[in-house]
């Protein structure tokens, strides 16, 4: 999380000699850049281009060159004006060269030593240029894997370049790609990478990027070096009412916890999607489960003006009892329910008294009819979200539950769902029916200020 300082010891002045050997009077080597995992950075001038650029040289063990190796392939691959140029020097064995577009801007890690929080505006624009490149590396197949501040570094127009990507989705056969559990630290990984879970891709690093983000607007990094040595990371403090910073709009609030979500199917498609949400350019509104078609049947639709002429008719006994005749015993065909069997036994009965009364038969038409219940047992889920501006907090049966966006377990049956915050909603309550084992969606929409 954190690059060594570029001091020049041994084991850099023995690769500076090394390299200054390999290049001869292509480049003329200047000053330590920085130094990490894998290498040590050089400034160095590219005399035949004329141009500053960054010399990247392995350590000298065969793990950094690997890793140096890996690390330039793949970042080749994703061509983006947001992701930092690279290529291999072949300077022959066993050193390992790559040259690098130079960042004269540092990195957004310098940002924390200089103190003070990241304008709303700036971190938008950011993460809106970081979220197409890593976008268009996901439509590739290769995901960064260890996206921090230190990753991230700026031009000289403070436009952001992304280096270092370090893992294909899937793997390649054959290919040594470490786990995803080696890449990366531990702020900015989420629970699926740290466990080298199947389901690890893309969403890692939208997951790493809305921490980025957090951190940028409170000014001050989520994680911090014990006296022990042991890196201690904190909890991400995301009110649903109260900005994350000053000038930082509520809806940044939710789209960060949402990106940040423990299981990755909770999170965003796409990076993208999620710096929309994030910026307010787009309405987030979840898909909501398709409801039953009712279609009445045709015998309904035939006897339909037969009973409205006998109705019109008049009212004496004859036509009421005429009407009884003509309409069907069993209505249950209407939803699609069939008869309960002579061996079921119902669940509830609304009225088991007046089945047995002596005169049960006659006002059924002869037949004791059946009570039939849907069994609504158990335990569902109750999802609320909110679109348009700002979270909100949750209130289901007249008791608060949380903010948006929230999940509740409830119990199967209707629950009357509304909002209570600075906003105006639509709808203003709904009322959501939860059967066992579903997850039921109640989604509102900001409609304007109180």
């Amino acid at each position: 999380m954190s690059t060594s300082e570029p001091i020049e010891g041994a084991d850099v002045a023995k690769l500076r000699g090394q390299l200054s050997s390999a290049l001869g009077d292509d480049y003329a080597l200047g000053a330590v850049l920085g130094s990490g995992r894998c290498g040590v950075v050089f400034l160095a001038h590219n005399v035949a281009a004329n141009r500053d650029v960054a010399l990247k040289v392995a350590w000298d063990n065969a793990a950094a060159r690997a890793k140096l190796a890996r690390e330039t392939s793949l970042t080749s691959e994703v061509v983006d004006s947001h992701v930092l140029a690279v290529r291999k020097l072949n300077l022959g064995k066993p050193i390992f060269v790559v040259e690098m577009q130079l960042a004269p801007g540092g990195t957004l890690d310098d940002r924390f030593d200089r103190g003070g929080a990241v304008s709303f505006q700036y971190v938008r624009a950011i993460m809106k240029q970081a979220a197409r490149a890593l976008d268009l590396a996901h439509g590739q197949g290769i995901v960064h894997g260890a996206l921090c501040p230190v990753k991230i570094l700026l031009d000289e127009n403070g436009q952001c370049l992304l280096s270092d990507f370090g893992l294909r989705v899937p793997a390649r056969a054959n290919a040594g790609a470490p786990l995803p559990s080696a890449l990366g630290s531990p702020a900015y990984t989420p629970m699926e990478q740290r466990r080298d879970r199947a389901d690890f891709d893309g969403r890692a690093d939208q997951y790493a990027l809305a921490i980025i983000a957090y951190e940028l607007l409170r000014g001050r990094r989520t994680w911090h070096v014990s006296d022990e040595g042991v890196v201690a990371v904190e909890a991400l403090e995301i009110a649903p009412n109260r900005p994350i910073a000053p000038g930082v709009p509520l809806r940044a609030n939710a789209a960060i916890k949402r990106a940040t979500s423990r299981e990755p199917a909770h999170r965003f498609g796409s990076v993208a999607e999620f710096v929309q949400s994030f910026s307010g350019d787009t309405i987030d509104i979840p898909p909501v489960p398709p409801r039953r078609r009712f279609r009445i049947p045709r015998p309904v639709l035939f006897l339909a003006p037969i009973v409205v002429v006998l109705a019109i008719a008049g009212s004496q006994r004859s036509v009421r009892q005429t009407i009884r005749g003509l309409l069907p015993n069993d209505w249950s065909f209407l939803t699609g329910d069939q008869s309960a069997s002579d061996d079921e036994t119902p669940s509830e009965l609304s009225d088991t008294g007046s089945l047995t009364k002596p005169d049960a038969g006659r006002r059924s038409g002869g037949e004791v009819g059946r009570i039939r219940a849907r069994s609504r047992t158990g335990n569902g889920v109750i999802r609320v979200t909110l679109t348009g501006g700002s979270s909100a907090f949750v209130v289901i049966d007249g008791q608060t539950r949380g903010g948006t966006p929230l999940s509740w377990t409830a119990a199967a049956g209707r629950h009357v769902v509304s909002l209570r915050g600075e906003d105006r909603y639509t709808p203003a309550q709904l009322n959501v029916d939860v059967s066992g084992g579903d997850t039921s969606v109640a989604a509102f929409i900001v409609t304007g200020r109180r």
